[in-house]
């Protein structure tokens, strides 16, 4: 996974956030503890910004309860790689994973929209 993340990026590996592409492969190899790490250091905080971003109690729980799922589905038009494998490292995890949720909010409110 760091080896297809390294030939994809266009910034320096110096520059790339360490961190957090170690809890992506440890996440996607399904490494014990990955899980818990993750939750305890990425759900208070996205649960705090969509709160601050006018989502009520329910519908953040809703998001954050469906979070892991997301993460382990395939986008479309990316083959044998996960929403998570995708992840550069070239920003936070926590820009990315506030991009996933943000994505499906305007997703979920377009069809929404369009019933």
């Amino acid at each position: 996974l760091l080896s297809a993340i390294l030939a994809r990026s266009s910034c320096p590996p110096s520059r790339l956030h360490a961190g957090d592409l170690f809890l992506v492969a440890a996440l996607e190899a399904r490494a014990p503890g990955a899980w818990e790490a993750f939750l305890a250091q990425e759900i208070l905080p996205l649960r705090r910004m969509l709160r601050e971003r006018g989502l009520d109690a329910e519908a953040t729980e809703e998001l954050l309860s469906a979070l892991p799922g997301e993460l382990l589905d395939k986008p479309s038009g990316q083959v044998g790689i996960t929403r998570l494998a995708s992840y550069d490292g070239e920003g936070s995890l926590r820009s990315f994973l506030s991009i996933v949720l943000f994505r499906r909010v305007a997703r979920e409110r377009r069809s929404t929209i369009l019933r």
